[in-house]
């Protein structure tokens, strides 16, 4: 994934500090509430918080999108190299009509503050509202979890069209899908940004798939003076 295939957003209020931003009570604008249980929300915000960018200029990719639609929460993360997305499903009382929302960083932090809990609590209830008087854009955010309400003000700019940097499955092509355990791809790159540490900025490694789904996966690092890494990763009939 390409640095600038990710970064093509651009603050829709430049120059204009975002305090100084008039925001609607939700009061006036009841938009939208789901709920889901308090454990997916927090697996899902923390999975894919990992993903967000750490450069406060730019802010914009700093903390997560959300995006409510039928009865499908998504919540998506990307620092311009890297992408994830989490897709849970929600109950509401009607098909909720599009909805979306920029939260800050801070805001993400507060909510898995709020939402961490017990394991034995996971199941515990927890709503969402998205509110605002624009169609689509929300310019309020209500979570409620237990004794816990947390209001959030969504960053006023443009999150990057993410699901064209997603690859899809051409079913005519019959491209393969190849499955791996996550622990193990983790620990091969873990391992390679290790090894190459001192110099794993400039370099990059390289993914090496078989002919069949059911090849091992190779990535290799090849750190030059530093020498090099391999990782091999055993695949798994996920399909």
């Amino acid at each position: 994934m390409s640095h600038d295939s990710l970064s093509t957003a651009r603050n829709e209020t430049a120059g204009t500090a975002l305090d100084s931003v008039w925001v609607p009570s939700i009061a006036n604008h009841p938009g939208v509430t789901v709920q889901l249980a308090r454990g997916r929300l927090y697996a899902a915000l923390k999975s894919v918080s990992a993903f967000a960018c750490k450069d406060e200029t730019r802010f914009h990719l700093n903390g997560v999108f959300v995006e409510l639609e039928g009865k499908t929460l998504t919540l998506v993360a990307t620092d311009g190299h890297t992408l994830g997305r989490a897709i849970v499903a929600v109950s509401a009382d009607l098909s909720v009509t599009k909805r979306t929302a920029l939260l800050s960083a801070s805001d993400v932090a507060s909510i898995l503050k709020a939402t961490k809990g017990k394991k034995a609590d996971a199941d515990q209830p927890t709503t969402i509202t998205l509110s605002g008087p624009r169609k689509e854009e929300s310019s309020k955010v209500l979570i409620v979890c237990g004794a816990t309400s947390l209001e959030c003000r969504p960053i006023d700019a443009q999150f990057p069209p993410y699901r064209q940097v997603i690859p899809t499955y051409d079913s005519e092509k019959r491209t393969p899908f190849v499955g791996f355990n996550p622990a193990y791809m983790s620990r091969a790159c873990d391992a390679i940004t290790d090894f190459g540490r001192d110099a794993y900025s400039s370099l990059g490694a390289e993914i090496q798939f078989g002919a069949n789904a059911l090849d091992p996966i190779m990535i290799q690092f090849d750190g030059r003076e530093l020498g090099s890494f391999t990782a091999v990763v055993m695949p798994m009939r996920i399909k």
